[in-house]
C-alpha cells in the first residue's frame, strides 16, 4: 500500500488554521473534501458575524457573545461516546457539535480571530486556559467548563500548581498537541497508514523531532512501503550521528536488513532460475 499522498491547495483567503484542519481531515479521510468543509465552517460563522453586525463592542463583550454562541446556541462539547479517528476531524465535529477538547479549542480559537478578538492559551498542561486582556486587566477562562471565567480563588490554585499565567501557546503548538491526540487513536485502532500521514503533518510543524521520523518510518514498514520506511531511516541517520540507542529504531532497522536481504536473495534465485531455463541443457 502507497504511503505517499497529496496535498490539496486551498484558497489562501481563508483562516490558516481552518485551511489546515481541513487539510488534515481530507488526508485522513478523502470523502471530506477542504471546500466541502470550509463550507460548513462560513455556515458557522454567518450568523455570529451577523451578531455583531453594527455593534461597536470592546473585546471582553465580544467573548460574551462567542462564548454564548458557541457553547449556549450552537452546544459544541467534548465527546461522550467512544472516540474514534472520524470524531477526532473538523467536519465531524461541525456537523455533531461534539469533539476532542483540543480540536473544540482550535475551532473557537479560528472563531474569535475571525472577529478580532486577541485570545492567548495559557501554557499549562493540565487545562486549556484562555486569558484575554481588556483595559489593563487579565481575565482567565476554563476552556473545558464552557469558558467560564476563574475567580480569584481558582486562579491562585492555578498559580500555586506551577502554572505561569504569562506563558502561552500559539495557535501552532495547540495544532501539534491536537495532532499528538489524533496519533494517538491512529495507535488504538492500529491505523498504520493514518499513522503515517499524522505523522507527516507533524514532522511539518517539527522537522527536528527525530522521534517522528522514526515514528513514520515504522508505519511505512508496517503498510509494506519499505521504500519510504529506508527514506525516513536515511533522514534519521543525516540529522543523528552520535551513537544511536533508540530502540524502537535499531529494532526497524534490523526488519528492513533482514526484507532487504531476503528480496535480494529472491532476486538471485530468480537469475539463476531465468538462465536455468534458458539454457535447459547445461549444467548448473
Amino acid at each position: 500500500m502507497a504511503t505517499r499522498g497529496h496535498l490539496v491547495l486551498i484558497n489562501t483567503d481563508h483562516d490558516s488554521l481552518i485551511s489546515e484542519l481541513s487539510r488534515i481531515a481530507y488526508d485522513l479521510n478523502s470523502t471530506w473534501t477542504p471546500d466541502s468543509t470550509l463550507k460548513k465552517y462560513r455556515a458557522l460563522l454567518a450568523p455570529l458575524h451577523l451578531t455583531l453586525q453594527d455593534q461597536d463592542l470592546d473585546p471582553f463583550e465580544k467573548f460574551e457573545i462567542l462564548k454564548n454562541f458557541f457553547f449556549t446556541q450552537k452546544k459544541f462539547c467534548k465527546m461522550a461516546s467512544k472516540p474514534t479517528l472520524e470524531k477526532h476531524l473538523l467536519p465531524y465535529v461541525l456537523l455533531s457539535r461534539s469533539g476532542s477538547p483540543e480540536l473544540l479549542l482550535l475551532l473557537f480559537l479560528c472563531l474569535a480571530q475571525s472577529i478580532q478578538i486577541p485570545v492567548q492559551v495559557i501554557k499549562t498542561e493540565k487545562a486549556h486556559i484562555i486569558k484575554l486582556v481588556h483595559e489593563g486587566k487579565s481575565f482567565l477562562f476554563d476552556f473545558n467548563r464552557g469558558a467560564e471565567v476563574l475567580n480569584s480563588d481558582e486562579v491562585l490554585q492555578l498559580i500555586n500548581e506551577g502554572c505561569d499565567c504569562t506563558k502561552y501557546l500559539s495557535s501552532d503548538e495547540v495544532l501539534i498537541r491536537y495532532l499528538l491526540t489524533i496519533k494517538t487513536q491512529c495507535l488504538r485502532e492500529r491505523s498504520f497508514l493514518s499513522l503515517y500521514t499524522v505523522l507527516s503533518h507533524l514532522i511539518t510543524h517539527q522537522p527536528f523531532v527525530l522521534n517522528h521520523i522514526v515514528d513514520r518510518a515504522r508505519a511505512a514498514y508496517a503498510v509494506g512501503d519499505i521504500v519510504r520506511a529506508a527514506e525516513d531511516i536515511g533522514q534519521y541517520l543525516a540529522f543523528h550521528s552520535e551513537k544511536m540507542a533508540n530502540y524502537k529504531f535499531l529494532k526497524l532497522l534490523g526488519k528492513i536488513n533482514r526484507r532487504q536481504s531476503v528480496s535480494s536473495y529472491l532476486r538471485e534465485s530468480d537469475a539463476v532460475l531465468s538462465r536455468t531455463e534458458a539454457s535447459p541443457d547445461e549444467p548448473v
